[in-house]
């Protein structure tokens, strides 16, 4: 079966009216997964930066401990640098009249 080419042209002109037309944006597939992918990236963006903001408060409690130690070990300093100062005195004085270096020491033996 064979049709002229104007019975060819009036069906393909029958069949083409017979075809809405599309109306709408395209690419609604395409911004759907745009939107979803940026969705993700600013969950995982956001997700990284209360990470990071743990790593520093936690950095930070380290620190501040440390320094009130210290703090206090300095306020505590004078009561053991004293104590540790008469140990010491007494540890050399020692040495020293074991050893002959003591004036107590050399005026006995002289006597």
């Amino acid at each position: 079966m064979r049709y002229s080419d104007e019975e060819t042209e009036r069906l393909l002109a029958e069949a083409y009216a017979a075809i809405p037309p599309r109306a709408g944006k395209r690419g609604t597939l395409h911004i759907k997964r745009e939107q979803h992918r940026w969705r993700i990236k600013r969950e995982y963006d956001y997700k990284k930066k209360m990470e990071r903001i743990a790593a520093h408060e936690r950095k930070m409690a380290k620190r501040s401990r440390i320094a009130k130690e210290i703090m206090k070990t300095k306020a505590d300093a004078p009561e053991i640098v004293s104590k540790e100062k008469e140990y010491q005195d007494l540890v050399l004085m020692r040495w020293a009249e074991m050893n002959g270096h003591s004036k107590d020491t050399a005026t006995r033996v002289e006597a």
